[in-house]
Formats: structure tokens, C-alpha cells, sequence
């Protein structure tokens, strides 16, 4: 187990080597995009016939094995799943079923199986089995576990549950940080605005950062930079805050305002002004020992004494980290502790033009943790 100073130095003896950083990242060629040519969030009531079907397409609810991926009914006995993702184990079997609750009940409706990982590079195309039809419900089914990894609904069982909806699981970039984090992202130009996903493999009580760095930074980058830091607490409960960091002390909270120095989230650099956090979670799970945390802010937050502007069209330099946390009864705040070693990497910095004509896609699958559950620092301590 590995052992960090509580207090002092942020980074420890590591934030010497904080000019690294990874050569930038463009498309990757051959890479799977999501489907231009199909309807998402399409309606479909549950007694329409199959035809009624085709080009409506839909993201897969993960509930197990990382499984992501954007459906797309190509005619009434094909789909195709653009950008899928699925980690290696039991063979998984395309399922029909005429809900959730009788999903147990449902049956294999396709010869194609699922037998290995997948990340997402690929178009899967699947055509029915003889005598098959489309389901109300489309699932991924494991025979082995007699449980489902994935599903999603092509016809709407109630007004509540529309049909073919989109999964905050599902963005249109990945890149891998390190070996059991990766970043994913999705540009909403139009309204100003750009979606993250921070996702990896963690032990317990772990945080990932992930910020601009300031402009025209070229060495130990995080100095000035405005991150995102979040993380899944006690008790399952996620958190993100924004932060600001003028150098690689943790956070003082019982010095004045006008002494702060360090890793400090906006609201305490503000004096308790909460308006100042310009980064909200959106969505967050963890799945078998996976966390991901998605959220949002603006390109230009109008926020230039805590805020690094985002730049999407040119190349810009990030940086990013993980390491522990604890949470400050006093100050009702989490409190990153230090950098803590994730695979022999645990900070870095990468230059990414997150507007890109193509999209952006190295996204290898995340090898899970033998020791996810061995927590580095009690939350609280």
C-alpha cells in the first residue's frame, strides 16, 4: 500500500516532472462514428409494427461489462451498433424480451454473439434469426450469469419510458489518459458548452482531475490551471467541484481568503460565494469497480479570476490527475490530498482539440483492478 504525506507539498516529490506531456491526438482513422443517417430519441408505441422501426436509433443502458453502444435499426430483421464497447468475458447472446420484469423469460434472437472485447473502433451488424422479429425490448443477454449486461427499448412500454433514447454513457470522443483512465467528451458548440466524462478503474476514495491548463503554459502546467475534480465518496455518494490551482499544496480552509494558496475549489477561493462553480455533474455511476462522472461547463465561463477559457478549434493543453480525498466536516468540502500511483502514472498533461472535423477515438479497454476495494486514504481522516 502506498504511503503520501496528509498535508504539504500536493504532488509530493512527483511535481518536478510536470511538463510532461502526451503528444497530441486526432482522429483515429477507420474509427466508428455514431450514425448520421437515423432518428435518436424516435417514439415508438409498442404495438407498431416493425417497419415503423427503421432508422430510429437509441443508446444501450449499461448495466454491466462497460457495454456501450448506439443502436440503429437498418430494416425490419438488421440493426447495427456503432461505437460498441464491451469488456472481455462470458460470451454475450442478443436477447428479446416484452420487458424488464419478464426479461428472463425472453429469447436469443440472433446468431451472433458477442465472444471478445470490443472498443468502440467497429461497426457491429446483427440480422435476426429466422422466424425472429424485433423486440419491445432489445437486450445483451448472459447465459452463463442468466442475467443481462445491456438493454434498451424499441417500443415504449408507457409514456414514462419513451423508446430509442440517448445514455449519458454515450459521448462522441475518447482518448486514454493511462493505463485505467480515460476521457471522453462531447461539444456542444452551439450552446457554449462541452460535455466530460471522467471514467476509470480506481481504488476506493480516489478523485480524477481534469482541466485547461492556462494559456501559454508549457511546464508544470498545473500551476494555473481549472480543473474539474470529482470522485465517488462514502456511502456511493459522487462529487465534483471546481478548482483552481495556483501551486501543489493541498488546501488550507482555516486560513482567511486573502491567504489561500494550493488546490482550492472556487467557492472557498471566492469566500463562500457559490455562484463561482462553473461545473456541474450531470451523471454519475459505478459499475463493477468503474467509476464515471459526467459533467459540464461552458467554453467561456465570463469567470476569468478562477477560469481558463476553452478554446475547441485549435490545439489546447490539459492536464489531468488522480489521487485521494477526504471530506471536511467543518468545511463541508472534499479536500484532494495528494497524487497517489495508478499504474506507474498518475498525472500528466495532453494537448487535444476537442472541436476536431473528426472525431477523436484511442479508447482501449480498462483493465480492472485486482485492488479496487483497498482504499489509500479514510474519507473524513
Amino acid at each position: 500500500m502506498l504511503s503520501k504525506p496528509r498535508g504539504g507539498v500536493w504532488g509530493g516529490l512527483l511535481v518536478v516532472a510536470l511538463g510532461l506531456v502526451v503528444a497530441g491526438t486526432t482522429g483515429v482513422e477507420g474509427a466508428s462514428s455514431f450514425p448520421s443517417n437515423c432518428t435518436l430519441g424516435r417514439s415508438v408505441a409498442a404495438s407498431a409494427a416493425a417497419s415503423e422501426l427503421v432508422g430510429a436509433c437509441g443508446d444501450l443502458v449499461m448495466v454491466g461489462r462497460q457495454v456501450r453502444g448506439r443502436v440503429s435499426v437498418t430494416g425490419e430483421t438488421t440493426f447495427e451498433v456503432h461505437r460498441f464497447e464491451v469488456t472481455s468475458g462470458a460470451s454475450l447472446v442478443w436477447w428479446g424480451a416484452s420487458s424488464l420484469d419478464a426479461i428472463g423469460s425472453g429469447a436469443q434472437i440472433s446468431a451472433t454473439a458477442i465472444t471478445s472485447e470490443s472498443t468502440g473502433s467497429e461497426v457491429l451488424s446483427v440480422t435476426l434469426a429466422a422466424g425472429q422479429a424485433l423486440p419491445n425490448l432489445l437486450a445483451l443477454w448472459d447465459a452463463e450469469a442468466g442475467t443481462h449486461a445491456a438493454y434498451m427499448w424499441l417500443r415504449s412500454p408507457s409514456s414514462a419510458t419513451p423508446s430509442f433514447q440517448q445514455q449519458s454513457t454515450m459521448m462522441e470522443n475518447c482518448v486514454k489518459l493511462t493505463g485505467n483512465v480515460r476521457l471522453r467528451w462531447t461539444l456542444d458548440q452551439a450552446n457554449n458548452k462541452v460535455h466530460f466524462g471522467l471514467e476509470g478503474n480506481l481504488r476506493v476514495l480516489r478523485y480524477i482531475a481534469f482541466g485547461p491548463a492556462a494559456a501559454g503554459s508549457t511546464d508544470r502546467v498545473m500551476g494555473g490551471s481549472d480543473v474539474a475534480i470529482g470522485g465517488i465518496g462514502s456511502g456511493d455518494v459522487p462529487w465534483l467541484d471546481d478548482f483552481k490551482i495556483t501551486n501543489y499544496e493541498e488546501c488550507s480552509h482555516d486560513l482567511p481568503t486573502a491567504s489561500l494558496t494550493g488546490v482550492c475549489d472556487d467557492k472557498t477561493w471566492a469566500g463562500g460565494d457559490a455562484s463561482k462553480k462553473d461545473v456541474t455533474l450531470d451523471y454519475s455511476h459505478s459499475i463493477e469497480g468503474f467509476m464515471f462522472l459526467r459533467y459540464s461547463r461552458l467554453l467561456d465561463t465570463g469567470d476569468a479570476e478562477f477560469d481558463n477559457t476553452i478554446t475547441p478549434a485549435s490545439p489546447q493543453l490539459f492536464t489531468w490527475a488522480t489521487g485521494g480525498f477526504s471530506f471536511s466536516e467543518t468545511h463541508q468540502v472534499h479536500v484532494p490530498r495528494f497524487h497517489g500511483n495508478e499504474d506507474d502514472l498518475d498525472f500528466g498533461s495532453i494537448s487535444l482539440t476537442l472541436g476536431g472535423s473528426e472525431p477523436v477515438w484511442d479508447c482501449p479497454a480498462l483493465v480492472k483492478r485486482a485492488d479496487v476495494s483497498a482504499g489509500l486514504v479514510e474519507e473524513g481522516g
